[in-house]
């Protein structure tokens, strides 16, 4: 039988690294699925298998992709290169996302982001499978409502300064993308973006070796809520501690195994 102890809850974020700055360098756009349909032609959702495609600025600061039915465009100002292959923009930033259909076009002004000329743009399922290259566009349903959600790299506030990402859900109703600082925390502090499974988001985090924390979210309400986490701490190799702790009735409790 299980033992319930109030415990409190204490966000773990580790120390960020900040990325150094260089010259830019742009190359010609190359967009290919990661399937053998074509990455222009409207997919059926996750049918086919995950979308990836890359592409780099131009000279001037724009970049385009047309993945599946929706078409990317990227203006920005004042980019150089990051950690190669990844450009940073912070000036003028805007992305114009549209539908094939038209009945979505929508212009996200961003503060700044991360263009990774090898890994640009992912669309599919965020499984334990989808390998994490730090892409800047990533679409995926987050919130388990349905349509796909957007999420874009535009910092390096993850673990060891890894990527972190505003991500913007859609609003079915209205057709629009709205930005949720809830989901984009979740990329802050962690190590790599999120899972999916089961309706649920696993998180990670660690400090050095021997200190490790997972974390469980569950979208409730469209926002995630933390349920469950699980902190190992095993600096003292000779008394290494596990804490399992749960969501119960709004307060997380430490687990006690019998």
């Amino acid at each position: 039988m299980e033992r319930w102890v109030i415990m409190p809850v204490v966000m773990f974020i580790a120390a960020c690294a900040q990325p150094a700055s260089h010259s830019r360098q742009a190359t010609d756009a190359d967009a290919t699925p990661a399937t053998s349909e074509h990455a222009t032609s409207p997919p059926r959702l996750h049918a086919a298998g995950p979308i990836t495609a890359n592409a780099a600025l131009d000279d001037s600061g724009v970049l385009v992709l047309h993945v599946g039915e929706h078409s990317l465009r990227l203006n920005a100002r004042n980019c150089r290169e990051d950690i190669p292959p990844v450009v940073y923009c912070d000036e003028a930033v805007k992305l114009t996302v549209t539908s094939d259909d038209g009945r979505v076009r929508q212009v996200l002004p961003l503060e700044a982001i991360h263009v990774n000329r090898e890994a640009t743009f992912y669309r599919g399922e965020l499984t334990d499978a989808f390998v994490r290259q730090g892409q800047t566009f990533v679409m995926a349903d987050v919130n388990a409502d349905g349509p796909e959600d957007l999420l874009i790299m535009t910092g390096r506030d993850g673990n060891y300064g890894g990527p972190s990402y505003d991500v913007f859900l859609f609003d079915a109703a209205n057709r629009r993308y709205v930005h949720s600082p809830a989901f984009s925390e979740l990329t802050v502090g962690y190590n790599g973006l999120f899972s999916i499974e089961s309706g649920k988001l696993k998180v990670s985090a660690t400090d050095g070796c021997c200190y490790h924390v997972f974390d469980v979210y569950e979208v409730r309400g469209g926002t995630p809520i933390l349920i469950e986490r699980v902190t190992e701490d095993r600096r003292n190799a000779d008394a290494p501690r596990i804490v399992k702790e749960r969501l119960v009735e709004g307060r997380m409790l430490e687990v006690k195994d019998p």
